[in-house]
């Protein structure tokens, strides 16, 4: 099924895709691999048998995709794209920090991976923990908030947009959103802001324009690495 070293599907519909689109189906090849402990030869064996005709797909040739070094082979990416599609992540984490990094993009180099104390603007106290680790394209992010008044647990992603941190959490039990945006002071510390939804200890029917028993505040924020 190779004509001239490219891969050929006779009678395939040959969709385009753009880069956002060429990005998400790799990410989704290269979480499969992980989940499943293979490399391209078993990926590309699978590639084929899930498609009808068994088409034949150079492991070269995937591997140059996967890294991210192809652009114009349409036929691999239809391939590809037919694999990836029938995937099914349950992950709703991976999901998001996929989408968020195609989003933002290529950000910088700088590495968030660490345990980090975060404290507000006096610094004077430890506010909570958080546990960032790298994923592909992405980092999760897992943030254990223990105060006298709140206890909490996030959970979420963090990409990189620039030389900025975005970091968008959800509370495990309650399902209110924390974001933060942050930018590296030095290797070991990040500073920015965060702002969180909360339930309203308050009077709502005070403040006209949220009816719903929630609430939002936001922080200064430093987060130090341990």
């Amino acid at each position: 099924m190779k004509e001239g070293g490219q891969v050929r599907m006779q009678d395939a519909v040959q969709k385009t895709f753009d880069a956002a689109e060429r990005e998400l189906i790799r990410k989704k090849l290269i979480r499969y691999m992980k989940e499943n402990g293979i490399g391209a030869g078993r990926l590309a064996k699978r590639i084929r048998a899930a498609h009808p005709r068994e088409p034949e797909i150079p492991v070269s040739t995937l591997q140059r995709f996967l890294a991210g070094l192809m652009r114009t082979n349409v036929p691999c990416v239809v391939l590809c794209h037919h694999f990836a599609e029938n995937l099914t992540v349950s992950d709703p984490i991976a999901k998001l920090g996929e989408r968020l990094s195609i989003f933002y993009g290529a950000g910088s180099e700088h590495d968030y991976s660490g345990t980090y104390e975060s404290s507000t603007t006096d610094r004077s106290r430890v506010y909570s923990h958080v546990d960032v680790v790298a994923d592909t394209g992405f980092w999760r992010v897992t943030e254990k908030v223990t105060q006298p008044d709140v206890h909490a647990i996030y959970d979420g992603a963090l990409v990189c947009s620039g030389h900025a941190a975005v970091v968008v959490l959800k509370d495990r039990l309650a399902g209110l959103a924390r974001n933060f945006m942050l930018a590296p002071v030095t290797d070991e510390l990040l500073r920015g802001l965060g702002i969180t939804m909360h339930f309203a200890p308050f009077d709502v029917n005070n403040r006209p324009w949220n009816r719903s028993g929630q609430d939002f505040h936001t922080l200064d924020m430093w987060l130090r690495k341990k």
